[in-house]
């Protein structure tokens, strides 16, 4: 939770202040695509080295992976056990934390294509900001946008993962309001704007309008669907 606060929150008051101050920004909410069941071992791997961690846990991590197998059964066929080396293991805590550092590497990579935008007290934030498999990336111009895509592009696909552009978002803002006239692309394939479809980033909507009114109602219906749904539960308390 303070992950995600930290992540919207960031992103949230820079668009706002670039609103208010009618700067210039562009900012890309992007999706890796079934991130958490694609990404290599031997990428875990290469980000261990590459971060010196002692060969012994590194072998000891090496090992713990190679041991995933996988069948599939269809009817009364059952296939033969088969190595899996790619994806981590839903309540593995020690995947999560090798999942984020994988991708830590990754973003940082492409940090050099361009700076990140600047904020009211002269802070300098990051061009790319990542929490899990969620990526956005933010800088003062189109082609400093553009540059960081690519390079982020070149590095997934180098990592055998993707981006899908169907569930991405762009945003650029000119002068503290919203144009539509720059389009960005992933492998040919154009990322929708925030003015044809919102985002919802980590629990939060991103939309033309710029204001917290969408996230806040959708969170409010959200909120009253669920504890609906525990006053039907029957459970006590």
């Amino acid at each position: 939770m303070p992950g995600c606060l930290e992540h919207t929150g960031v992103v949230t008051q820079l668009i706002r202040e670039a609103r208010e101050n009618k700067g210039n920004l562009s900012v890309l909410w992007l999706d890796l695509e079934n991130a958490f069941g694609s990404i290599p071992h031997k990428l875990v791997q290469f980000t261990l080295t590459k971060h010196h961690v002692p060969s012994r846990c590194r072998d000891l991590i090496a090992d713990y992976y190679s041991n995933f197998r996988m069948r599939v059964s269809s009817g009364a066929i059952t296939s033969s056990w088969h190595k899996v080396e790619i994806g981590i293991i839903t309540g593995c805590t020690i995947s999560v934390t090798l999942f984020s550092l994988a991708m830590n590497m990754l973003t940082k990579s492409a940090e050099p294509e361009c700076r990140g935008p600047r904020t009211n007290s002269g802070q300098r934030q990051p061009p790319i900001r990542a929490f899990m498999d969620d990526l956005t990336v933010m800088t003062e111009s189109v082609p400093g946008c553009r540059w960081i895509l690519k390079g982020l592009e070149e590095l997934v696909e180098w990592a055998r993962m993707r981006f899908k552009p169907a569930k991405s978002r762009s945003m650029v803002l000119r002068k503290g309001k919203v144009v539509d006239k720059f389009r960005f692309y992933i492998a040919d394939t154009a990322i929708p704007s925030i003015s044809e479809k919102p985002v919802k980033s980590l629990g939060k909507v991103f939309d033309c309008s710029l204001r917290d009114t969408t996230s806040i109602q959708s969170t409010c219906t959200e909120l009253d669907g669920w504890l609906k749904s525990v006053d039907k539960s029957g459970l006590p308390g």
